[in-house]
């Protein structure tokens, strides 16, 4: 028998809610709602090791109304996980019992690890068939078939590869949108001084890492919000309902989105302001002053693993952590 599962993936810049129908063996069903709230819990993570007292709060009252939304719905269980801007933070643990106290929830913190296997999880339970090219090619994929599946968040960025449920491979890096955002962009146009050393970082970060020890072959497949903000734009604002905080996909699987247009686009985002980021059609107005630093990421990395087009998932790591079959991930 299906029951009514709710899961929050609190992330650095978004806190996103998915409560759906979960089936035996995690299965998820049918999904009653789904929303995406901007809280930037993560605010102020490139200068300090703690959360800010209005990232606190404003978080505290957003978890708030999605808890109630969510047991409204009928929800027997409501898994909260919290990713790099949390982890990261020295005062965490004042921010959890917080949480505790005023919403009822308990969070749990995942580590980068857990991070990159629930988002691999959450991309697979979207459906695969038909995402990007291989490293170097243009194949494409069936369920069930090896994977390298790459999360640029807020705070930090996963790179996972696996098959089915079965993860191979996981790193996490500090390639969050927010966090490269305030430590190298001043302001919108971006500097010229600002765009060489954003860039510089994130070559430097990839080569040492996911470029030097990633297996290759895998298909790529894209997800986190810096990925559908990215397929939004792509096709014109066509895939969730307008103007409204509860997201609806029009469509089941993947979006394909090619190489050249993300650093068209990229090009384009540099040379305006917040503002005007803000006017292009599909783009999401709370992400528009650090997407050109998750675009980075996306680019380089499209680029350095030799990939033309790819797939952008737009289910992720809030599906991962509905569909677990055990929660929260390690004894507390």
């Amino acid at each position: 028998m299906e029951k009514i599962r709710a899961a929050i993936d609190l992330g650095s810049n978004t806190t996103k809610l998915l409560v759906a129908e979960v089936g035996r063996g995690g299965a998820l069903g049918r999904t009653l709602t789904e929303r995406v709230l901007p809280t930037r819990s993560g605010k102020g993570i490139g200068a300090s090791s703690s959360l800010r007292e209005d990232a606190m709060a404003r978080t505290i009252a957003v978890l708030a109304e999605l808890a109630a939304e969510a047991r409204g719905l009928g929800a027997s269980e409501v898994r909260c996980g919290a990713t790099s801007a949390i982890r990261d933070a020295d005062n965490r643990e004042a921010f959890l019992e917080r949480v505790r106290r005023e919403t009822g929830l308990e969070v749990a913190i995942l580590s980068g690890a857990e991070e990159a296997r629930y988002g691999f999880l959450g991309a697979v339970a979207g459906g695969v068939a038909g995402t990007g090219a291989q490293a170097g090619g243009t194949g494409r994929t069936r369920p069930g078939a090896r994977l390298l599946v790459l999360d640029v968040g807020g705070g930090s960025a996963q790179f996972t590869v696996g098959a089915g449920a079965a993860i191979q491979w996981s790193r996490s890096y500090k390639l969050g949108a927010v966090r490269l955002t305030e430590r190298f962009l001043s302001t919108a146009p971006t500097p010229p001084a600002d765009r060489t050393r954003l860039e510089a970082h994130v070559r430097r970060v990839l080569a040492a890492g996911p470029f030097r020890s990633v297996p290759r072959g895998a298909p790529l497949l894209l997800v986190g919000g810096t990925a559908v903000t990215l397929a939004q734009v792509a096709t014109g604002g066509a895939l969730f309902a307008a103007k409204t905080r509860a997201v609806r996909p029009a469509t089941g699987g993947p979006v394909e989105v090619r190489r050249a247009f993300v650093e068209e686009l990229l090009e384009r985002l540099h040379g305006m302001s917040v503002e005007e980021r803000r006017g292009v059609p599909g783009m999401d107005p709370a992400r528009a002053d650090i997407i050109v630093s998750g675009l980075t990421v996306l680019a380089f990395s499209l680029a350095g693993l030799g990939v033309e087009r790819v797939g952008v998932s737009l289910t992720g790591l809030r599906h991962g952590i509905a569909a677990a079959a055990t929660w929260p991930p390690r004894a507390r």
